[in-house]
């Protein structure tokens, strides 16, 4: 199902929702949206505390997670394929997402290079204290993340360490 952008984001603005889910969904833009300008003012949603993508395409979870300012988001929960690109602009933005804790993640290929943008994200999110991996998208886990994981800070060189709590894996669904 296609969605107009803009006509979402008016709705999802004016209202008082706390949970958003997209199913199946892809967001149609037009050229004279505010996002194409050199430095959009992102949407501000201040209800949403969670929000939660299944079979929504990587392109339209990103360019939702880039133009909505999400401090009250606890919890995000996405069924996007393989590919990472809206984790790397949550970790452009992190300030938009100041209580996000939870981050739960399916049919996502966790090994070889497609690790590097989770790991990433994790040290980069600090406030992250749970996340989930179900599901992944070549039927395995990479031995790599857990490497990446107990190694500390020191592998991405920035100091920062892993505040997690719980952790959840589940290779079927």
């Amino acid at each position: 199902i296609t969605f107009p952008f803009r006509n979402i984001m008016t709705i999802i603005t004016a209202s008082s929702l706390e949970y958003i889910a997209f199913q199946s969904a892809v967001f149609s833009v037009d050229a004279n949206e505010e996002i194409f300008k050199s430095s959009p003012t992102p949407h501000k949603v201040p209800s949403v505390r969670g929000v939660t993508f299944d079979g929504v395409d990587a392109g339209s979870i990103s360019l939702f997670l880039e133009s909505a300012s999400l401090p009250t988001l606890e919890s995000l929960s996405v069924d996007s394929g393989e590919d990472f690109e809206w984790l790397t602009r949550i970790c452009l933005s992190p300030i938009q997402y100041p209580a996000l804790r939870l981050l739960n993640i399916r049919h996502c290929n966790f090994t070889g290079p497609a690790l590097v943008p989770f790991v990433r994200a994790l040290y980069q999110l600090p406030q992250i204290t749970g996340f989930g991996i179900a599901a992944p998208a070549t039927g395995i886990v990479g031995t790599r993340v857990f490497d990446m994981l107990a190694s500390g800070p020191d592998i991405l060189g920035n100091g920062c360490s892993l505040g997690l709590k719980r952790c959840v894996f589940r290779v079927a669904e």
